[in-house]
């Protein structure tokens, strides 16, 4: 007696116009098209309906598959007005990364993208940070139960000629602060935060949470920032061992698992994310956390959809952005230029620049430079009371090691952001 077996599921229909579309470009331009516009393309500068496909003498699609409005006269394409507008990468490479972003369940590399669809580490970053940027999303207001909870991203410090940091876990660390607010059941929102108060936090959960929500944060300082809602607020202290309260559904549980998602994918997948791409990065994880009931197929088409009408530039991309925003920008109570915030320490840094004479980059005072300034932001944190500013900090300490060099040189600009970057920490351990 013979059993068939049967091996393949039932698949979704869109992952197989995604095989096909992530293979041929213009398999790949008709799913684009079909996903984003479905039966009723319309013009993405008048949206008007009333437009067509612009064809050759012989009946087939021009080279650049491009559409033509009755209305305004104008030309477009399926890449107009979204993150791939004026690539010059084949939209087959777009399919294909928007599929691996939205199915890996931790997120795809751009070293992982490049080998795949054999584009330069570049083009593949290229691809990726704009992806992350066409899923953010500012959606309604999470009700219900909710939880909050805030956590810490960011490696030990390296150890420099034998001296080690003071490495602390928790709150007053080097480590990036964020905060997570998820709705049982439902969506995620996160805020990279510059320090975790209870004044910022309350800002956080006003602006993502409904006031008629029950909230569940745990301990620290959210604990202290759930009496506004009407639904009523319990906390848990994970510090004493608690992390369910018995007899009742008073837990943190689903805001934990979400944390532990995004800490999985940095260190397996992208190993290490700067603080200043880190908000694109956590666009990602929110997608796929938002969209965990879809499969693949249905997930990859609302991604689709979401990055209409989105441009990230180049300039954009690379540029520092405002510290002070919406959205995964970090939450700041401090206005720019007061004591102890990042504009004073850039001032000290140049100050220090100008004094120094301009000849090529030497390895010996790269090195002396780096160690005196972890001394010097170490005993800043010492020096400087609450309210004081860490540049007057500065400015009571001279630089021997760079006055005295032998060499005179200049360091080169890699050890100035070190530098800074240690400066800057030292500023938000000081304020």
């Amino acid at each position: 007696m013979c059993y068939a077996v049967r091996m393949i599921k039932n698949t979704s229909p869109i992952l197989k116009a995604l095989r096909v579309a992530a293979m041929d470009e213009t398999a790949a331009v008709e799913f684009l098209e079909t996903y984003r516009w479905g039966s009723a393309p319309a013009c993405p500068t008048c949206g008007d309906a009333n437009v067509y496909k612009m064809t050759s003498a012989d009946g087939s699609r021009n080279r650049d598959y491009r559409w033509r409005c009755r209305g305004c006269k104008l030309m477009f394409t399926v890449r107009t007005g979204t993150i791939f507008e004026e690539t010059r990468l084949p939209l087959r490479v777009w399919v294909y990364a928007f599929w691996k972003a939205c199915s890996s369940k931790k997120g795809i590399s751009a070293l992982q993208l490049a080998r795949a669809v054999e584009i330069t580490h570049k083009s593949a970053l290229f691809v990726l940070r704009r992806i992350r940027h066409g899923l953010s999303h500012d959606g309604a207001k999470l009700t219900g139960t909710i939880e909050a909870d805030e956590t810490y991203l960011g490696g030990r410090p390296r150890r420099f000629r034998g001296h080690m940091h003071k490495h602390k876990t928790g709150r007053g660390t080097h480590k990036v602060p964020l905060v997570g607010v998820v709705q049982r059941g439902g969506d995620v929102r996160f805020r990279v935060m510059d320090r975790v108060t209870s004044d910022r936090l309350s800002e956080v959960l006003a602006e993502n949470a409904d006031q008629r929500a029950d909230s569940s944060p745990t301990s620290g300082p959210v604990r202290r920032v759930g009496k506004a809602f009407q639904g009523g607020h319990e906390a848990v202290n994970q510090g004493w061992g608690e992390y369910v309260r018995r007899g009742s559904d008073v837990h943190s549980n689903t805001i934990e698992s979400v944390f532990g998602l995004l800490k999985r994918g940095i260190n397996g997948t992208f190993h290490s994310i700067s603080r200043k791409h880190l908000p694109n990065y956590l666009n990602e994880f929110e997608f796929r956390w938002n969209t965990r009931k879809m499969d693949d197929g249905q997930r990859v088409a609302r991604a689709i959809r979401q990055v209409e009408g989105k441009r990230l530039e180049y300039r954009e991309s690379v540029g520092q952005p405002a510290v002070s925003g919406t959205g995964h920008g970090a939450a700041s109570g401090t206005p720019r230029g007061t004591a102890g915030t990042y504009p004073q320490v850039h001032v000290v840094i140049e100050r220090i620049d100008l004094d120094s004479t301009s000849h090529a980059a030497d390895q010996h005072v790269d090195a002396v430079l780096q160690f005196d300034l972890e001394e010097r932001a170490d005993a800043c944190v010492e020096d400087a009371g609450v309210g004081a500013g860490v540049d007057q900090c500065l400015n009571s300490r001279s630089l021997p090691s760079v006055a005295d060099a032998q060499s005179g040189r200049q360091p080169r600009e890699s050890t100035w952001n070190r530098c800074r970057g240690m400066l800057d920490a030292a500023s938000c351990r000081a304020a």
